[in-house]
């Protein structure tokens, strides 16, 4: 997955974090192809974790500043997602890495953050670009 203008929502807080998980997880994907092994993986999977988590609470604190009229549907779009991303990360510290793997980690991630950020996330940003531009 490349960052691509598409993605861009106008919101530097949150275009700046997407770009960094767009990144994190096309690292990912690379090192389960190149056969890095479980720690390079579990590093990277680590590091994507502890991101994810921080750009929510960024991302709910810019929704709760604002008066996101549908904050709480989005935080349990997040918390269903680290839900998710939680078992994967069990799947692949419990799996040989190969490649069928890497394709599935990276189709499921991938889908995910293009969903979320081209929809869930554009919402949040249209209305966060609203209220700025009305104060």
């Amino acid at each position: 997955m490349q960052w691509t203008s598409q993605l861009m929502l106008g919101v530097e807080e949150m275009d700046k974090e997407h770009k960094e998980l767009v990144d994190a997880v096309e690292r990912l994907y690379q090192e389960m192809l190149k056969g890095k092994g479980k720690k390079a993986v579990s590093e990277t999977i680590d590091f994507l974790g502890n991101y994810v988590v921080t750009h929510f609470k960024h991302e709910e604190e810019l929704q709760r500043k604002y008066g996101y009229p549908d904050f709480q549907a989005h935080k349990k779009i997040h918390a269903d997602f680290i839900e998710g991303f939680n078992k994967l990360k069990t799947q692949i510290n419990e799996s040989e890495i190969d490649s069928k793997l890497a394709i599935e980690v990276n189709k499921t991630a991938v889908d995910w953050l293009r969903n979320h950020i081209g929809k869930e996330d554009r919402k949040v940003s249209e209305y966060i670009l609203q209220k700025r531009l009305e104060a």
